[in-house]
């Protein structure tokens, strides 16, 4: 069909869908951060924002973070989006870090510490630069191989929602077009792009769930991408109800005291809610806590759970950045700065330590250090040093002091022993008995009486790859 030149030249569906996308997420004259690595779908958001930003009268920037993990092809990626950017006239902001060298004493995976480095560069970049949103690359397939990701993984209604399309400052304009959509539109329009060779490799799940089950799943649907994503449409607005149940239960438990920098819960009625609403209260509690952000895990949630349901008067869970949960009295008393002393007793104090990482223990002024170690075992001072099998003990580690009727299996010995009897035996005096740290598995199994005791099942042996080794600041036993 011909159109005269002084007709505009009609938009295609691709591009009408992802503008009505824009247009309910952005506003006129705000300032978009479009994350861009190089790959299709990131090209493909760059090219059509900037083709819409005047008639959506929005501004554009570019960042790149560059993860160093394929060599020259990383810095290729790099050159490519810094050249794109530069032709269309958009501003560019780049970082780099290596993620591999990152990882030698983690026990994190290569992408869950590539995607925190990525959004911690994103959200500086967005505050320098003045944006007011961050737009990402991801799509309807993205959508799918989430939700099976989170499946697999086990997962409740925040995973299974999969990637929202808007969230808070953080925006994924494409999150209704598939990839053979997007793959059609850079085709029809000989748009240049890069093609990252880790998205085939089968050692990441993302790629064996799109390459492997998604194709299995298509043979009992054909459709399965688009009902995995209308699932998690539809799981998301579950997620948004029980979010708002959960505001609005706060607002009548809370007993105040947030000007005083504490938020302050009526214990009797917490614990009279459900179950599932109980654990949902303490993650928005938390994330009230942080505000918003990402500085607390699940393990947290359920150490502080676990206290407010069972704990008793003066018992406190440390929280990460300083912040601690205290019951006191009829309340559970939730600390933006913590208020624990690091005084001579330490007595219902329970911290969870999530290793590798370092922590702070209140009781004569300790602190730890954890770090992942491949075999032979090193020479480590016993009073103050300990090695395990980091496969049989876990990333999360609980520290608490000592408890009557705690008992343990020391390593040479057949059987269980009270901790009572241990300190008798090297005789600890009592007053210094409820300073000593106790360190414990997540599930409970004493693998550590600081400075006297390993716990046999949880020793380093000939089967061990990865040992984790845990040290303190402090001799608690010179004489």
């Amino acid at each position: 069909m011909f159109f005269p030149l002084w007709l505009a030249r009609p938009m295609d569906p691709f591009r009408k869908k992802i503008k009505a996308s824009l247009e309910e997420m952005t506003r006129p004259g705000e300032f978009i951060l479009l994350a861009v690595s190089g790959g299709p779908d990131s090209i493909a958001l760059l090219r059509i924002m900037n083709e819409l930003r005047e008639s959506l009268k929005i501004r554009i920037a570019v960042a790149h973070f560059n993860h160093k993990a394929r060599g020259a092809d990383s810095d290729a990626d790099e050159a490519f989006v810094v050249r794109t950017a530069q032709s269309l006239g958009v501003e560019l902001v780049t970082d780099s870090a290596d993620i591999k060298a990152l990882l030698q004493n983690s026990a994190t995976s290569f992408q869950e510490t590539a995607r925190r480095y990525r959004y911690e560069f994103l959200e500086s970049s967005r505050d320098r630069l003045g944006a007011t949103r961050i737009a990402t690359g991801h799509n309807a397939d993205d959508q799918a191989e989430t939700l099976l990701i989170n499946l697999l993984r086990g997962s409740g209604l925040r995973g299974l929602g999969g990637l929202t399309p808007l969230q808070e400052t953080l925006i994924r304009p494409l999150a209704a077009c598939s990839r053979a959509d997007i793959m059609g539109y850079l085709n029809a329009n000989d748009i240049e792009y890069m093609t990252d060779a880790s998205n085939t490799d089968p050692s990441y799940v993302r790629n064996r769930v799109r390459s492997e089950l998604l194709p299995t799943l298509e043979t009992f649907n054909p459709n399965i991408k688009e009902v995995l994503a209308r699932t998690a449409s539809i799981l998301r607005q579950d997620e948004r109800a029980l979010s708002a149940l959960a505001e609005t239960t706060l607002k009548k438990l809370s007993q105040g005291g947030e000007e005083e920098g504490r938020i302050v819960l009526d214990l009797k009625t917490f614990r009279k809610e459900e179950s599932f609403l109980q654990s949902r209260l303490v993650w928005t509690l938390l994330r009230k806590l942080y505000g918003g952000g990402s500085r607390f895990s699940e393990s947290h949630v359920d150490a502080a759970l676990r206290l407010i349901l069972k704990g008793e008067n003066g018992q406190t869970v440390q929280l990460p950045k300083n912040k601690s949960l205290v019951i006191e009295n009829a309340n559970a008393v939730f600390y933006f700065e913590s208020t624990q002393n690091k005084t001579a007793n330490a007595e219902g104090v329970s911290m969870v330590w999530s290793v590798p990482g370092d922590l702070d223990w209140p009781a004569g002024e300790c602190s730890f250090t954890s770090r992942l170690l491949p075999q032979p075992m090193p020479r480590i001072d016993p009073m103050c040093e300990a090695c395990f099998d980091f496969d049989k003990v876990g990333s999360v580690l609980i520290v608490r002091c000592f408890q009557n009727g705690d008992v343990c299996n020391p390593l040479g010995m057949n059987g269980h022993k009270k901790l009572k009897d241990i300190f008798i035996d090297s005789k600890i005096p009592r007053n210094l008995r409820r300073t000593i740290p106790i360190v414990t598995t997540e599930s409970g199994d004493i693998i550590w009486v600081y400075g006297l005791r390993i716990s046999q099942g949880y020793c380093v042996d000939a089967n061990t790859s990865t040992l984790l080794h845990l040290a303190g600041s402090k001799n608690y036993f010179k004489r």
